[in-house]
This record gives structure tokens, C-alpha cells and sequence, in this order.
């Protein structure tokens, strides 16, 4: 393509050359007048959208963009962006030639053509924008529509943000589109689209801090095999321009200032991404509490008022229900601040630290703090969300949004309980007296913790909505997954089984589901697995440990994944530290890298024998850890020399601590981005955890070992979540249960019967 085409300047009517290179019909009409006139006399009912729209994509998109077959060419559902007078890439004149023509051959300079992006950008304010308000979306159809406000001409916007949100949609979008736009199918398209907005960032296309920033935020979504932080990097990306901007000062701006809004968004967007990608992932805070100003003021329906009534998508009405929902959740993270930073701190999956009796107390009196401020929140949750539910039929959205945000605060239960157990079992010898009664509180919260996710799984699920979850919400349901699939393998009965089986299939669906449009799914999918088979090595249906008031004589079955936690809480813990470890680390973890008192377990020997005096009971032994050379990072320079004394400390992934941005004072102007991109600095090296060895010895002719990480992820099959006592999810036959997109019925009748299974 001629370097000029490149740089054609987007004047009235100049858009000739670029239209004559890419030699597709004229559709403008598509991309460029206004189309409020065009819903009739209500314009607010008509121009709401609803979710699944397949029956009419093919009409709407003219002939010569779809093509009538697999191998049909696709070189027409591209265009130069400069086609498009609402893009900009105002730094391109500034590349060296030889950069252009990279961005050019790699397709960071093209965006699908009219209306297939018209589908792209609808479904971005119908699934990413409600909870990541990250943009106006007014100012945004403004733009694309080339619509004048206020007496003055309409904004442009960044290729690097319209190329990250592209990418952040592509989830969302049909396969009709997606295969039209000349992508074979979602997670193809997604890592495309993640490459064009990545390379135009790291080939310093675009130099704005704001829209760095905000492309950042956006490109949080992304985790493959191949990178499996690179949602946490560009978070810590998206940070340190935020801070360059002073994004985190936006309350010192008059309210009349414009930038101040656009600041409170993107803000409160990255401390969103902040609390959401740590607790799912098990990592640490990068805006760390003591630089976490809890008095800002949220996001709320005022910040928002402006939009409600531009969007293309939404009626005022459910606008303002996701608002609430957005309020709710930012609510929710300056809940979770303390939670996450307490449970999942920067030095990892360290053995707890031995404690003094007053010590201790004090930590499980911030734990209970904590969990009555989630309660708090849950109350006042209870209340906003009253409303939804009172309605005869509330937006999908509004469902899937409040669902999802529910999920959260149960996964930030979960997590508590986990770390007061830790607590608890690394200092048994201080609460002898009330230990027993401790771990049955804990248990009972750890099960209305998990069934509050399934609950929520199967509304979304009967609701018909659960194919929009973002990608995040593979880490929130897969601690769920395994504890059901214990259930199902320690099921005491037929009918039990039968219940159990039924509650499991949930999830298969929703893992179905997100394997069609993520990547991470294949490898969480392979950590579920080894952790099942693993439990099913150790022969759980027979346990030695018995409960406070049960006969010693006589040999105690398990019944389910709470009673586990309740007769060997280590090897419980064990099980969910293993995956707690995988999914922060993104691979399954060595014996050495989890903490001495979940490896000091009696386990039972591998046997095919289901009879008590044919299984061996063994200590498993603790070996002194050896540093894994690859954990080990490279040491890089910080990025970034400068901001203001009252901004926020940041971390970054898993091992890596970027630590502070100096304290001198931030220039007010001029101020230039850090010249990197997220997926190309390293990560300060860990100080060296330090071990003690375990008192037991090691039975080395019988010591059973982690299972090794699966390499080949191209090809799994979750039928392993039966682990042989289960049938293929497609051949289970269920006549009570009605097809979770047509009734809800089912749902209700179900979750009875999963209260009546769970022991007392």
C-alpha cells in the first residue's frame, strides 16, 4: 500500500484515495449520518437492543461483506483506518517508515468495515462498557456518527483505544460476524485484535498518557497460554499513566471541569481491574492500601447522567439500573482493598509466620472485621438490587451484572475463610480449646459461600445469559467446579449422586462456554483436573481423622468436600492452595512451592481397592524447596521517574513488587509516558522464601508426588471432571429439569434440592 494512502488527510469528501486502495463498495452509509430519527415515535423502547440478534445478522450485513464460503476471500471486511473521520493516530507521521509498514502488514492500521464494526462497537457498550466506563459513551457516538455537541465538532478517537476496544468486545460478538470479518472464530479473532492494539503501543504510536491509559485498562482482558499476566501488566501499564495524567487526584478538579469526569472514569476503571484480577487470580494489590484514599467519592448514577440518555444500546431506565450495579461494585472494591491485600500478599504462598496467642487473635479479629464489612456491603446490595428483581422483566444486563457482582463478594468469603483456616491450622497448639468449634463456623461459611456461586451460575445459565461473563469469571467458578465435583465423587447415595451430578453440569457448561471464547480455559481446565485426579489418588471415601463425638471403633466415610474440610482441613487446604498457586503462577505448583503444613498430610496410598484394610495410610514428606529456575526473573530498570507524594504505592504480577513511583513532585505539563510496553519489562527478583524442613521423614519408596503440568492443552476434554462415576454431560438424562434458556423453574426446584444434600 502506498505510504501516502497511510497519512491521507480525513478532509470534506477526502476520502477518495483510501476508498479507491481497499476497492470495496461505498458504505458510508453505514458508518457516517446520524440514525436517531430512524426508531419511530419511541425512541427509548425501540432503541433498546436485545442480547442475541442472530436471527437478523445475516440481513443486515449486505452480500459482498459475508462470504458464502470458509475459503471465500476476506480481504474486503478491512478497511485503512483513515476511511473513518471519528479515527486518529495523530503520531503516525512521527514513525520511522519501516515501523509503518510493520503496522500496516500486521493490521494495526485497519478496523473491520461498516457494519461489521457497527456489531463490534454495539456489543462493546452492551457488555464491557456497564461495569468499565472507562470512555463517555456519549462523546462516543457523537464521534462515530460525526455528530456535533455543544457548538462544537466532534471529538476523535485514538486507533489504540478503538483497537483495544475492538478487542475487548470480540468475545461478545457472533460467530456470524466473526467469521465475517475474516477470523475463523472468537479466540482467533481475539488474539488478532490483541496484537494490533499491542504493537501499536509498543511501537509508541501513540504518545497520549490518556488514551495509553485507557487502551491499557481495556487490554486487562487479555490472558493466553502465552502470556498468562499479561492482564496484570498492562494493568500496571494502565497505572502508572493514569498517574502520569494524576488521574488519582481527579477530586481536587472543580466539578465543572470536563476533565474531571474523564479522570474519575478511568480511575475508578484501573481500581476496579485492581480488585477484580487479584482476587480471581489469587495475586496482590498493585495500589496498595496505604496509598488507597478511602474517602473518594464512587461512581455513580450523576456520573453517568450525561450518557444515559446518548446510548445506542440501552433505554435511561436500565442505564440507570447498571449504574447502581457500577456503584455497588466500586462499593464492593474499596471493600475488598483490605481483604485482598490481607489474604493474597506480595511474598506469595509462604508458611504463616508462627504466632503469639494475642498475635493471632488480632489476626482473626481483622478477618472478622472484614467479613462484616462484606456484610455490610451485602445489606445495602440486598437493597439497591431489591428493585431488579421486583421487576416483571428486568434487562438481561441488569441480571448478568448483578449476578456477576455477587459472585464476587462470595469468591472474597471464600477467600477469607480460607486464610482464617490457614491461620488456625499453623497455630493449632493456641486454640486447642476452640478449635473444633472454629473450623465448623468456618465450614458452614464456606458452604453458603460456594452455593451463593452456584447460585448465581445457574440464574445466569436459566437467564440465558452466561456466554457473556467476561474472562475473569473462569477463575471465580473454578474453586466452585472442583468442590461440586468432589461432592459428586463422594456422593453417599443414588439419589445424592444424582442431585450432585446435575449441580456439577452447571459448570461443565459454563467451562463449555468460556472454552469457545478464552484461552485461559484450557489451561484452568488442565489444573482441575490434576487437582481431581490427585484427590482421587489419596482414596478420599475413607478418612481416619474422626469428628469430635463420633465412635473411633468404627471406620468414618465422607460424604462431601465439607466434611473433608472438616476431618483433614490440611489436606482440604492443600487441594485449594494448589489451584490458588496455579492460577497465580500459571503453572501447577511442586510439593516445595506450597506451604510446609499442607505437605505434611496423611495421604493414602494409590490403590484400585475400595476396601479400608487394603488402603495404607502414609505421611507425606516435606522436602527443603529448591529455587525453579523458571521462576526466576530478570531484573529491569522502573519505567517510570516521577509523580506526586500521595501516589498510590503499585505492585506488580505475581512476583514482581514495582514498588513506588519517587515521590518528587509531578510536573503539571508535558509529562511523557513510560517508553515500554507492559509485556516487554521483567520483574524484580523475590527475595529467597526461606523453609524450614519437616520434622516427619520422608517414606521415599512410597512418597506420592505433585502430578506433572500437562503440556498438550490443544485437545481437552472435560468429560475428566467425572473421574469415572460420572457419564458424558451430553448423555445425562434429567427428565425434571427443563432447558435452562426457555423456564426457571428448574432453577428453583434445583437449588432446593442441593440445600437438602448439603450435610448439616
Amino acid at each position: 500500500m502506498a505510504m501516502s494512502v497511510l497519512f491521507v488527510q480525513v478532509q470534506a469528501g477526502g476520502l477518495q484515495p483510501a476508498q479507491k486502495i481497499i476497492q470495496i463498495p461505498d458504505i458510508s452509509r453505514f458508518a457516517g449520518p446520524a440514525r436517531q430519527n430512524q426508531f419511530g415515535p419511541n425512541l427509548w423502547e425501540a432503541r433498546e437492543i436485545p442480547f442475541e440478534t442472530f436471527a437478523t445478522l445475516e440481513a443486515q450485513i449486505p452480500k459482498f461483506i459475508l462470504p458464502t464460503a470458509i475459503d471465500a476471500p476476506r480481504h474486503n471486511s478491512n478497511v485503512v483506518f483513515s476511511f473513518y473521520r471519528f479515527l486518529e493516530l495523530s503520531d503516525l507521521p512521527t514513525l520511522p517508515a519501516e515501523d509503518v509498514r510493520y503496522l500496516e502488514l500486521k493490521g494495526s492500521l485497519h478496523v473491520p468495515a461498516s457494519p461489521i464494526l457497527d456489531e463490534f462497537v454495539r456489543q462493546y457498550f452492551l457488555h464491557v462498557h456497564p461495569c468499565l466506563p472507562v470512555i463517555h459513551e456519549g462523546d462516543f457516538w457523537r464521534s462515530y456518527y460525526n455528530r456535533p455537541g455543544h457548538s462544537r465538532k466532534p471529538h476523535t478517537i485514538s486507533l489504540f483505544v478503538f483497537q483495544a476496544m475492538l478487542f475487548a468486545s470480540c468475545a461478545f460478538v457472533p460467530f456470524q460476524v466473526i467469521n465475517a470479518a475474516g477470523f475463523p472464530d472468537t479466540r482467533t479473532a481475539r488474539n488478532i485484535l490483541y496484537d494490533r492494539a499491542k504493537l501499536l503501543y509498543n511501537l509508541n504510536a501513540e504518545h497520549n498518557v490518556l488514551y495509553k491509559a485507557q487502551g491499557s485498562v481495556l487490554l486487562t482482558y487479555q490472558s493466553s497460554s502465552v502470556n498468562r499476566h499479561a492482564g496484570s501488566l498492562w494493568l500496571t501499564s494502565a497505572i502508572q499513566n493514569a498517574l502520569l495524567l494524576e488521574a488519582h487526584n481527579y477530586h481536587k478538579l472543580n466539578h465543572d471541569d470536563p476533565l474531571r469526569n474523564t479522570k474519575k472514569r478511568l480511575w475508578w476503571s484501573i481500581l476496579l481491574r485492581d480488585r477484580i484480577l487479584p482476587l480471581g487470580l489469587r495475586r496482590h494489590l498493585q495500589i496498595a492500601p496505604p496509598n488507597f484514599d478511602l474517602s473518594l467519592d464512587c461512581m455513580d448514577e450523576r456520573d453517568m447522567q450525561e450518557e444515559m440518555y446518548c446510548s445506542e444500546v440501552y433505554n435511561v431506565e436500565t442505564k440507570r439500573h447498571l449504574a447502581k450495579v457500577l456503584n455497588l461494585q466500586c462499593q464492593l472494591a474499596m471493600v475488598l482493598t483490605d481483604v485482598v491485600a490481607t489474604v493474597y500478599t506480595a511474598n506469595g504462598f509462604t508458611q504463616p509466620p508462627p504466632m503469639t496467642e494475642t498475635e493471632l487473635e488480632a489476626s482473626v479479629a481483622d478477618v472478622v472485621g472484614f467479613r462484616e464489612n462484606l456484610a455490610h456491603w451485602a445489606r445495602d446490595a440486598k437493597a439497591a438490587f431489591a428493585p431488579f428483581h421486583g421487576q416483571k422483566k428486568p434487562h438481561e444486563s441488569v441480571i448478568l451484572y448483578s449476578e456477576l457482582t455477587n459472585m464476587y463478594y462470595h469468591a472474597a468469603r471464600v477467600a477469607l475463610c480460607h486464610y482464617e483456616a490457614l491461620l488456625l491450622e499453623a497455630n493449632s497448639d493456641l486454640v486447642l480449646d476452640s478449635y473444633e468449634n472454629r473450623l465448623q463456623a468456618l465450614r458452614d461459611d464456606l458452604e453458603s459461600s460456594a452455593l451463593g456461586i452456584t447460585k448465581s451460575v445457574k440464574r445466569l445459565l436459566a437467564h440465558g445469559v452466561a456466554c457473556h461473563l467476561p474472562i475473569s469469571a473462569i477463575a471465580y467458578t473454578a474453586l466452585p467446579l472442583v468442590l461440586n465435583a468432589l461432592d459428586v465423587k463422594l456422593s453417599g447415595s443414588a439419589s445424592q449422586s444424582a442431585t450432585r451430578k446435575r449441580r456439577l453440569r452447571y459448570y461443565a457448561e459454563v467451562m463449555q462456554l468460556y472454552r469457545s471464547r478464552y484461552d485461559g480455559t484450557d489451561d484452568v481446565a488442565v489444573y482441575i483436573r490434576e487437582i481431581l485426579q490427585f484427590a482421587e489418588a489419596q482414596n478420599l471415601s475413607i478418612l481416619e481423622k474422626p469428628l469430635e463425638g463420633d465412635d473411633p471403633n468404627v471406620g468414618q466415610e465422607t460424604r462431601g468436600w465439607a466434611e473433608v474440610f472438616i476431618r483433614q482441613p490440611r489436606f482440604y487446604l492443600r487441594l485449594s492452595l494448589t489451584l490458588d498457586y496455579a492460577l497465580a503462577r500459571g503453572r501447577y505448583p511442586q510439593d516445595s512451592d506450597l506451604p510446609i503444613l499442607v505437605r505434611e498430610l496423611p495421604v493414602k496410598a494409590i490403590t484400585h481397592s475400595t476396601y479400608p484394610d487394603k488402603t495404607l495410610s502414609q505421611e507425606m514428606a516435606a522436602h527443603t524447596p529448591k529455587e525453579d529456575p523458571g521462576e526466576q526473573k530478570q531484573n529491569n530498570d522502573q519505567p517510570l521517574s516521577s509523580t506526586d507524594s500521595t501516589s498510590p504505592k503499585v505492585n506488580t504480577d505475581d512476583s514482581a513488587v514495582i514498588d513506588t513511583l519517587t515521590k518528587a513532585e509531578m510536573p503539571s505539563t508535558q509529562a511523557t509516558s513510560p517508553p515500554w510496553s507492559p509485556e516487554q519489562f521483567g520483574s524484580t527478583n523475590e527475595a529467597q522464601e526461606k523453609r524450614e524442613s519437616s520434622p516427619i521423614q520422608p517414606h521415599d519408596s512410597q512418597q506420592p508426588s505433585s502430578p506433572p503440568h500437562y503440556q498438550d492443552v490443544q485437545d481437552i476434554n472435560i468429560d475428566f471432571l467425572d473421574l469415572g462415576c460420572m457419564q458424558s454431560m451430553e448423555d445425562m438424562n434429567f427428565p425434571d429439569e427443563i432447558d435452562t434458556s426457555t423456564d426457571i423453574d428448574w432453577a428453583n426446584t434445583m437449588l432446593d434440592e442441593i440445600l437438602n444434600a448439603i450435610p448439616a
